[in-house]
């Protein structure tokens, strides 16, 4: 079954990313959104949440990501997300909260 889901993630048109939300970190990322960033999987990898996002808004949007974790928010639209060349793209952001352990 892992073997399915990773051809799923893997082969998806849309970015899709894995997020440990207790550290701020992406633990896995399709080769989809890296290339719509423009970054590796391993530099994607790297980053933190705070790295996508331009300085002067990151609390609101960190906001957005909490309401998405505890089930208040499905959807956010027209998220500001900064790319490896610094120039922004705005995206619409779901997200499910999952237990990896």
């Amino acid at each position: 079954m892992e073997l399915k889901f990773r051809t799923i993630f893997d082969s998806a048109s849309d970015g899709i990313t894995m997020l440990d939300t207790r550290q701020g970190t992406f633990v896995a990322a399709n080769v989809t959104l890296c290339q719509m960033l423009g970054y590796t999987q391993e530099e994607f990898l790297a980053l933190k949440i705070s790295d996508l996002h331009p300085k002067e808004q990151q609390k609101d949007i960190l906001s957005i990501y909490n309401k998405i974790n505890h089930h208040e928010l499905s959807i956010a639209r027209n998220i500001p997300i900064l790319k490896k060349d610094q120039t922004l793209l705005y995206a619409d952001i779901s997200g499910s909260l999952i237990s990896l352990e």
